[in-house]
């Protein structure tokens, strides 16, 4: 806080201090202003307080400091500074060497846009992030004049309430998240000072096929690497006109969210010959079905592609296969291929692949009809030498396919593994999953939705080898005391950090024993609602001063007023950011005790979560 922050500006033996940062504390202006009375750090190139409790007085106090001439860094975000403090801040004429200036989520309007858009002094500045507050059009427009800022490269203005007449000029234009639609673009596309533009951000507007045709025609933008239209309103007609474009050098293109573009769009894009070094393309959530995705997979242009999102579209199996067949992206990294209409012929062709030697991800998560069959190939695949993470929710895995994954030694990299929600996966799966001894990085693994019980509870805690283990979901399983017991006795797995055991049946011995566990000191989310736990459970749970808990979860148990009175006098989580108790037995006296504890009263819930409306 300010007592800290005032020890160290009154420091006078740092002569050679090029750094400070001092984000996410509760640093106001005291503090601030103690800090800036510092004259000894004539060397500071970077100032890091974002986060902090800082206002218009902090930030007045802040730039009034005339030693340090050599900022290159400042980062304000997430403070309380409003007008006057972006005022003084656009006043400064003592950072001449100011390449960075991060002043997000504050409360800053058009006046206080305008003044730092006056500023002569930071020739130097290459990147302006302003986004989450209220500049508007005004503000915009103000930026755009600015003709000192001759080497800005990035110029961050997303959720700033702009509309259609808030363009403004630069090399990197992001402009996510806002209201401009076709009116908006019909502006953007007539300035011709943008020659050395790469990266247009233009997702979540209200661009329609008028928007995109227009962005197309534009001839400016000819070094174009990065365009970005996802979540807007465009179809097929914008999509095509996309995709014919020859005057682009296009690194990235992501169209997804759009919910319209379908087949005969994507088939021009794929049938583009200009953008040889596109490597990231994005399509997710849009209306592709089989001959889109053969159309695709016929590409033999993009030699450089690593990124392929296909999700959430209506691919089945042909799609799937001929995506399989394509040798030509030997670079591809992440396949997106989840919440299609993929079954077993599908997946048997894209395990069969021998071309992705890069590929890191796939994700073929809710597609719904794979089954064990279908992991075939997949299980075999040895070429696959850097897959990090394997995504297979939503399917129909049973012990079979459960076995046949876990029995590929060639993932040593490998760092998630999804088969939650295949409702088919019992002990005798993991079982042998447990036993894997070759996943030695393995951080996430999602069992959730299964039938699994107290069989695989001892595997899984008997698994020396997973030492990196941060994320383990049993939620929705057949997991009693006895399983619960059965985890809690691991000792392995020093890195964890989320447990999920929500929707079973476990009660106030297995919650105690879970509370016991001694290895799991990095532990921050525990997720226990809707099992049995009672006042035992939540009294040994209280008493745990080991676990680093940010969210505890014990919503629809039956905890009453002893085990409130418990859980409140627990003075060790001091981190606690969730705490639900939710659908419990507990009484005013109990939840008046849990409200004025010292450390997380002010944020226990008795609400039922959103996500369970």
């Amino acid at each position: 806080g300010d007592d800290g922050a005032a020890a160290i500006g009154n420091n006078t033996s740092w002569s050679n201090l090029l750094e400070l940062r001092l984000h996410q504390n509760e640093i106001g202006d005291r503090g601030a202003g103690a800090l800036a009375n510092n004259s000894t750090w004539k060397n500071l190139r970077v100032l890091w307080l974002s986060k902090n409790r800082i206002t218009d007085e902090g930030a007045i106090l802040i730039e009034s400091n005339i030693t340090w001439i050599n900022l290159h860094v400042v980062g304000l975000s997430e403070n309380q500074i409003g007008d006057k403090g972006a005022s003084a801040i656009g006043n400064n004429t003592t950072w001449p060497n100011l390449r960075i200036l991060r002043i997000a989520g504050n409360k800053i309007t058009e006046e206080g846009a305008a003044a730092i858009a006056s500023n002569t002094v930071w020739t130097n500045l290459q990147e302006l992030n302003l986004e989450k507050n209220q500049l508007k059009n005004k503000g915009a427009a103000a930026l755009g004049g600015n003709t000192t800022w001759k080497g800005l490269q990035k110029l961050i203005l997303n959720e700033s309430k702009i509309t259609d007449e808030g363009i403004a000029a630069i090399q990197e234009l992001r402009l996510n998240q806002n209201e401009i639609g076709d009116k908006g673009i019909t502006t953007m596309v007539k300035n011709s000072s943008w020659k050395n533009l790469k990266t247009l951000r233009l997702s979540g507007n209200k661009i329609t096929d008028l928007g995109a045709a227009l962005i197309e025609r534009n001839a400016t933008w000819k070094g174009l690497q990065v365009l970005e239209l996802a979540d807007n309103q465009i179809g097929d007609k914008g999509a095509t006109a996309v995709g014919s474009n020859i005057n682009w050098d296009l690194h990235k293109l992501d169209l997804s969210g759009n919910k319209k573009i379908s087949d005969d769009s994507v088939a021009v894009i794929a049938n583009n010959v200009i953008w040889a070094n596109l490597q990231e393309l994005n399509l997710e959530k849009n209306a592709i079905t089989d001959k889109g995705a053969v159309a695709l997979g016929e590409n033999t242009i993009w030699t450089e592609l690593r990124k392929l999102n296909l999700n959430e579209n209506q691919i089945g199996d042909e799609g799937a296969c001929a995506i399989a067949a394509n040798t030509t992206w030997t670079q591809l990294q992440e396949l997106g291929l989840g919440s299609n209409d993929i079954g077993d012929k599908g997946a048997l062709a894209l395990g069969a692949n021998v071309s992705w030697k890069q590929l890191q991800k796939l994700d073929l998560s809710w597609n719904k009809k794979i089954n064990d069959e279908g992991l075939a190939t997949i299980a075999q695949n040895n070429t696959w030498g850097n897959l990090k993470e394997l995504s297979l929710a939503g399917n129909q895995i049973g012990d079979a396919g459960t076995i046949a994954i876990a029995s590929n030694l060639t993932w040593r990299n490998l760092l998630k593994l999804d088969l939650s929600w295949n409702r088919k996966i019992t002990d005798a799966g993991v079982s042998v999953l447990a036993s894997n001894a070759a996943w030695i990085h393995l951080q996430e693994l999602l069992l959730s939705g299964n039938q699994i019980a107290e069989e695989s509870a001892l595997a899984l805690s008997g698994n020396s080898a997973w030492t990196n283990l941060r994320v383990l979901w049993l939620s929705a399983n057949n997991l009693n005391d006895d399983a619960a017991m059965a985890l809690a006795s691991n000792s392995s797995w020093e890195s964890l950090e989320e447990l999920w055991l929500t929707f079973n049946q476990i009660g106030d011995k297995g919650a105690s024993a879970l509370a016991s566990n001694t290895a799991w000191n990095k532990l921050q989310k525990l997720y226990l609602s809707w099992n049995q736990i009672g006042n035992e459970g939540a009294t040994a749970l209280s008493r745990n001063a080991r676990f680093d808990l940010e969210e505890l979860y014990l919503y629809q148990n039956q905890i009453e007023e002893s085990g409130a009175l418990a859980l409140a006098a627990n003075t060790t989580w001091k981190n606690l950011q969730v705490f639900n108790l939710w659908g419990n037995k507990i009484n005013d006296d109990g939840v008046l005790a849990l409200q004025t504890n010292p450390y997380f009263g002010n944020i226990v819930d008795l609400n039922k979560p959103a996500w369970e409306k």
